[in-house]
C-alpha cells in the first residue's frame, strides 16, 4: 500500500528535505531525532493518519483471529470482557 505524505512546497524544496526519512520513521525504522526541521514537520503532519492506520489494521488482524478461535468474545451488561464456547447448530 503506498503511502502518501503530506508536504508543502517549500519542505519539497529543502536540501535537507528526504521522504523516504519520513516514511522509515513514519514506520518505526528511524528514530524522529535523526530527521531534520523539515523531516519532523512532515512526520507530526503525518503521525496521526500513520498510527491510526496501524492501529486499525493491528485491530482487524486481532479480531480476525478472535473469530477463527472457538470461543465468543463480547461484554456483558457491565461492560466487563465475557468469554464463551462457541455453540454450533445441531441437525
Amino acid at each position: 500500500m503506498a503511502k502518501i505524505i503530506k508536504t508543502s512546497n517549500t519542505t519539497d524544496k529543502s536540501a535537507s528535505f528526504d521522504s523516504e526519512n519520513v516514511k522509515a520513521a513514519l514506520n518505526g525504522r528511524l528514530s524522529v531525532d535523526g530527521l531534520s526541521a523539515t523531516e519532523q514537520v512532515a512526520f507530526m503532519n503525518n503521525f496521526d493518519e500513520a498510527i491510526n492506520s496501524n492501529l486499525e489494521q493491528g485491530f482487524s488482524k486481532y479480531f480476525e483471529k478472535l473469530s477463527n478461535s472457538e470461543k465468543l468474545y463480547g461484554l456483558d451488561d457491565k461492560d466487563k470482557i465475557i468469554c464463551d464456547n462457541k455453540k454450533y447448530p445441531t441437525s
